[in-house]
Parts: C-alpha cells; sequence; structure tokens
C-alpha cells in the first residue's frame, strides 16, 4: 500500500522512482485515482519519478484517453521537489 510504501524510503536517498502499474489489472482506470496517488507520492521526502505502467493506460477501456489523464497527473512528478538532480 502506499502509505508504507512512502514511509520506508530512506530519508537521505537522491530520489525515488515508481516503476509503474499504481493500480491493479482489473481495476477501473481513472484520473481520481491516479490523483489519489499523486497525493500519497507527494509525501516522499524525496524527489519521487514515476514511470507509467501498461496497467494505467493498456489495460483500459479507452487506453488514449487512460494516458492523457495518467500524464495530466504524473507527467513531470518531479519536479513537486525541489532538487539539483540534472534531467535529461
Amino acid at each position: 500500500d502506499f502509505p508504507s510504501y512512502i514511509q520506508s524510503i530512506p530519508e537521505d536517498a537522491d530520489f525515488a522512482i515508481h516503476l509503474g502499474d499504481i493500480k491493479p489489472q482489473k481495476m477501473e482506470c481513472s484520473e481520481g485515482y491516479n490523483k489519489y496517488v499523486a497525493k500519497e507520492l507527494l509525501k516522499s521526502p524525496v524527489p519521487m519519478f514515476i514511470v507509467v505502467g501498461d496497467n494505467e493506460f493498456n489495460d483500459c477501456a479507452n487506453p488514449t484517453t487512460a494516458l492523457t489523464e495518467w500524464k495530466n497527473v504524473f507527467q513531470e512528478f518531479e519536479s513537486n521537489w525541489d532538487h539539483r538532480l540534472n534531467i535529461v
């Protein structure tokens, strides 16, 4: 679950990465759930990068809409933290 995941991130880490599949495959795709996950990930003590997983769009009824909704919430998510990481 996300709260314990966030609590387990070492505060001295430079950053953390979530490797996608923020929801179970069979769960309905919704921007509301993306926003819930974003709210939890924003509690990270270090910059959080997130990679889209296939469950977030490919397994949805409308993959194009689902991917757009994911991007609306998570694209450049790491910019929510003040960091000096060189992102290329």
